[in-house]
């Protein structure tokens, strides 16, 4: 299944993100899927907009 992933998070510290994987230049991985994303910052809050592949 291909579809769009939208998700709102809030970044625990400068560096450290809570998400349900990990993200690593631009691409994120899932538990399940495979999300290629662009990031939003701003004031700390994180608006992921990407591309997800499950």
């Amino acid at each position: 299944m291909v579809g769009i992933k939208y998700q709102r998070r809030k970044k625990k510290a400068q560096n450290t993100e809570v998400t349900q994987g990990w993200s690593l230049l631009g691409v994120f991985v899932g538990f399940e899927s495979v999300c290629l994303e662009i990031e939003l910052e701003i004031s700390s809050v994180c608006l992921e907009i990407g591309l997800e592949i499950s």
